[in-house]
């Protein structure tokens, strides 16, 4: 699998001056497409507000939103610049703490510390590159055993697999991480899915190659498996 540069831009001028850019540009009332609101997991609710418009020649959408606790008070609120409708996943983490991981991008992943109020966010260089591209995270299983990430998702306009990915501090990039197709095979299989957690272990749902009629299998890969395939940033 070929090295890409996972650095963290999401706190250079450079990003930064493009993110306001594009949320001035789309964020206005004007330009409102839908609002609902939607439950999360563990009971935290969800109002996502839509926004789309045509900048410069080019389709852009946003999505700003508000997350409340069970008892309707507002924790955060953040913009997306993307109106996909990406996962905001309370985490409890085996330090203790308490976290919610979410999207404001559609490359890379975001975290607030709950009690803290702080907040880190993460986009991998590569993305920034010109025709750049790196992993989209759609959907989150955290493992408090080890502190494994199952993140389904895909890349651009490829079927869905899975990355794993080692956080040992929510509020710092990961440390490791493991594309499933590099030791699964691209051959072998059309999408690779999380199923569950098995323990530390790792139950997977996938098609049987890459053509029609597809036929689902589950099967294991155990934590021996994918902890010596793990790669250090």
């Amino acid at each position: 699998m070929e090295k890409k540069d996972l650095t963290n831009v999401a706190y250079t001028d450079e990003y930064l001056t493009k993110r306001e850019k594009w949320i001035a540009a789309v964020v206005r009332p004007e330009n409102m497409t839908y609002k609902e609101e939607i439950l999360s997991e563990n009971g935290y609710n969800r109002t996502i507000t839509e926004y789309a418009a045509v900048v410069d020649g080019l389709n852009l959408g946003c999505s700003h939103n508000k997350v409340y606790d069970a008892g309707g008070i507002l924790i955060h609120e953040y913009t997306s610049l993307d109106d996909h409708r990406f996962f905001c996943t309370p985490v409890a983490h085996s330090n203790g703490r308490q976290y919610l991981a979410y999207k404001e991008d559609l490359y890379g992943y975001s975290v607030l510390d709950i009690e803290s109020k702080e907040t880190f966010r993460y986009i991998p260089a590569e993305s920034w590159k010109d025709g750049g591209e790196t992993f989209i995270v759609v959907d989150i299983f955290y493992n408090p055993i080890n502190d494994i990430v199952a993140a389904e998702g895909c890349y651009w306009a490829c079927p869905y697999g899975t990355f794993l990915f080692e956080v040992k501090d929510p509020m710092k990039q990961f440390t490791r991480y493991l594309d499933i197709y590099s030791i699964a095979g691209y051959d072998k299989y059309g999408t690779i899915d999380f199923q569950s957690w098995d323990g530390a272990d790792i139950l997977l749902k996938s098609t049987a190659g890459q053509k029609p009629p597809y036929k689902y299998e589950t099967f294991k890969m155990t934590q021996m498996e994918y902890e010596q395939a793990l790669r250090i940033v």
